[in-house]
């Protein structure tokens, strides 16, 4: 499919045996399907742990930070629970208690409606928008650092590549 000259074939020949090493694999996979899903969950595993130390020092966790992102992007409207669940990285999250938490940090403010007591509005505070301007540089140079020998075509390739296994993913 790509040339051996190609950016992104030396990017796929890199990590095979960068994950070959990592994992200490001595034989073959299965095939290169097969070692591609074992990579692309080493890399998330990864990230994953990047990200619980990059935001540690913040006192937030990636799952509060990706809410506070969603707050931010409805433009100063408030969302319900169910809003910001459904648009979620990991859908799989408690956001009820992570929204608790948060509001301990005053990081969102929370509203009832007059006519609904069981719907409860959600919006970022000034505190977790100062928050999210405070990360936003750092991420930026932080996501230049991970990204340094990838080119923005092998980044939105790999997107591509990534939007196509996750369409074949039944849920």
């Amino acid at each position: 499919m790509y040339s051996e000259s190609s950016p992104l074939f030396r990017l796929f020949t890199f990590m095979k045996s960068t994950l070959s090493a990592a994992i200490k694999q001595t034989k073959p996979f299965e095939s290169d399907y097969h070692k591609a899903l074992v990579t692309l969950k080493y890399a998330a595993n990864k990230v994953n742990t990047w990200q619980n130390n990059f935001f540690a020092p913040y006192g937030v966790t990636p799952h509060q930070f990706n809410i506070l992102r969603i707050l931010r992007g409805a433009k100063h409207n408030s969302l319900t629970i169910n809003d910001i669940k459904s648009r979620m990285i990991d859908d799989n999250s408690d956001v009820s208690r992570i929204l608790d938490r948060m509001q301990k940090l005053e990081l969102v403010e929370r509203k009832t409606k007059a006519t609904d007591k069981r719907s409860v509005q959600v919006i970022i505070s000034p505190t977790g928008l100062e928050l999210l301007e405070r990360l936003d540089t750092k991420m930026h140079v932080t996501f230049d650092t991970i990204f340094e020998e990838i080119t923005p075509d092998q980044a939105r390739q790999l997107s591509k590549i990534l939007d196509r296994v996750i369409e074949n993913i039944i849920d």
